[in-house]
């Protein structure tokens, strides 16, 4: 049995570097959009938050090797180095930095960190909401870096085999994510903010204590950006990567296009109240809730620190009633998608032309990534043609 541990003072001490690392879809981007708002208002109260973005994710990619291939990997290196700098340079009572994508280090990589930002000053804050919660949004997260297999399809090889995207677990499977950190920093430095989803200020009060804000300091805000998509906008955007795998496309073009440009723009769009979500079948619900209670049994034993209530972790969802049949999509969506492409492709346009500019400035000749997805092309073409013929 899991027993919720109440924690009254949970003032972090002067000098303590707080390292929130996520997980993904819980809550992270809209924490960091809180600290990032309020980066005057924090500092002004003896709190840095570091960074020189909302969220470090190109840094943080670089020490957990995870830089995407239309990344400079030289570059994120710097921007680590910058990181790591300012959070051990600066001489406020306590720093903190924010990124889901430290969930993703493995162990080598959280020594690493460690390393880096000095262990003996490290606190690190995990986030975590119901498991069953997390399923559609990371299916459809998925989708958006090229993801073809359906939510049922996903599932059944998430719990019941090979699983397509072994980062989820890596992610997701909270006990062992907790002993990864715990094992390097110690346990009594690790803090798991178990959230409740019945009270939406509980996430930025719980980081107003730690760090020793006054209320009201933290203030999330609805961004339509980190919205899940619908169903039939999942659905949409398979069909999508389907197609556009058959004709053996490049995958970096796809991440510059779809994955960091057209998705956040079909994102902007705010659905109907009446769309249908993306729901899981009574069987992966049963699922993800024994998962979750086994996860909640190991995170108390740990002797991590624990905020909130870690029954939580083994909630449910509400199941999927039935099958509604084939799935009938609005041409509006794929007219939203289409322009979206077209609007990321000029802006690729236009940051390469500014490059190429930059560049000529220095007397020297970058090959831009058209050139560089003309070699996959000029490769890939002839076997394409021959296909279609």
């Amino acid at each position: 049995m899991t027993e919720r541990r109440v924690m009254t003072d949970l003032l972090l001490p002067e000098g303590t570097r707080l390292v929130h690392i996520g997980p993904h879809k819980t809550g992270s981007t809209a924490l960091q959009g809180a600290f990032d708002n309020a980066r005057e208002a924090v500092l002004a109260q003896g709190v840095r938050y570091a960074g020189r973005t909302r969220h470090e994710s190109v840094a943080v990619r670089w020490v957990t090797e995870r830089v995407l291939p239309q990344q400079d990997s030289v570059a994120a290196e710097k921007r680590w180095r910058a990181l790591v700098e300012e959070m051990t340079t600066s001489s406020e009572p306590r720093l903190v930095v924010s990124s889901e994508f430290f969930s993703d280090a493995k162990e080598q990589h959280v020594e690493a960190i460690a390393r880096d930002l000095g262990r003996d000053k490290l606190t690190v804050a995990i986030t975590l909401r119901p498991l069953a919660k997390i399923l559609p949004s990371q299916w459809q997260q998925y989708l958006q870096r090229g993801l073809t297999q359906s939510y049922d399809e996903w599932l059944d090889k998430t719990f019941n085999g090979t699983s397509p995207t072994p980062s989820f677990w890596q992610r997701h499977r909270h006990d062992a994510l907790v002993r990864r950190w715990g094992d390097v920093v110690g346990y009594d430095n690790v803090v798991v903010i178990m959230l409740d989803g019945s009270d939406y200020g509980f996430l930025p009060r719980t980081f107003e204590q730690l760090l020793g804000l006054r209320p009201d300091t933290l203030e999330l805000l609805d961004d339509l950006q980190n919205r899940s998509l619908t169903f039939h906008e999942a659905e949409m955007l398979r069909a999508f990567n389907v197609q556009y795998k058959s004709e053996k496309l490049a995958m970096p073009l796809y991440d510059r296009l779809v994955n960091t440009r057209a998705g956040h723009y079909l994102k902007h769009r705010r659905p109907e109240r009446d769309e249908r979500k993306i729901e899981t079948p009574a069987w992966g619900v049963e699922a993800a809730q024994r998962v979750g209670a086994e996860m909640a049994e190991a995170i108390v034993a740990s002797g991590a620190r624990v905020i909130g209530d870690p029954a939580t972790l083994a909630l449910g969802a509400r199941p999927r009633a039935e099958d509604l049949g084939p799935v009938q999509l609005d041409p509006e969506l794929s007219a939203r998608l289409a322009v979206g492409l077209v609007l990321a492709g000029q802006e690729v346009q236009d940051i390469e032309v500014r490059a190429a500019r930059r560049a000529a400035a220095r007397g020297v000749r970058p090959r831009s990534s058209r050139e560089l997805i003309g070699a996959a092309r000029r490769r890939l073409l002839p076997d394409w043609v021959s296909r279609r013929r």
